[in-house]
């Protein structure tokens, strides 16, 4: 069975992607820095430790013109995905409860002549 990847491994990973990707757009961590609005320092700092929060993923693969999907995974090719179901689209849940008793105008239950 496989081992599930060490957050440390994934960080490495990740950190590798992000520079690779700056180098092939020959930007320097200033510039990506600036493109993503956080200065050279910051970027500097989420490269080494191969941490990218949520909110600049998408800037970070805008600005590198890269997949956010390889970003993240580095897989080029996507697996195929379930399409999940909306509740409207599933089949409603039989009660348990017994069905109501029908009332009458005013609010007591019908009586039958």
């Amino acid at each position: 069975m496989a081992q599930k990847p060490s957050r440390s491994l994934f960080r490495k990973k990740l950190a590798a992607r992000m520079y690779d990707a700056r180098v092939r757009r020959g930007l320097t961590q200033e510039q990506i820095g600036d493109l993503m609005g956080i200065g050279e320092q910051s970027y500097k700092k989420h490269e080494q430790r191969g941490s990218l929060p949520a909110d600049l993923f998408e800037i970070f693969a805008l600005a590198v013109q890269e997949d956010p999907y390889w970003v993240l995974t580095g897989r080029r090719e996507r697996p195929d995905v379930i399409e999940p179901r909306l509740p409207s689209q599933t089949k409603p849940r039989r009660s348990r409860r017994s069905p109501q008793q029908p009332t009458g105008s005013d609010g007591g239950p019908t009586q039958a002549h």
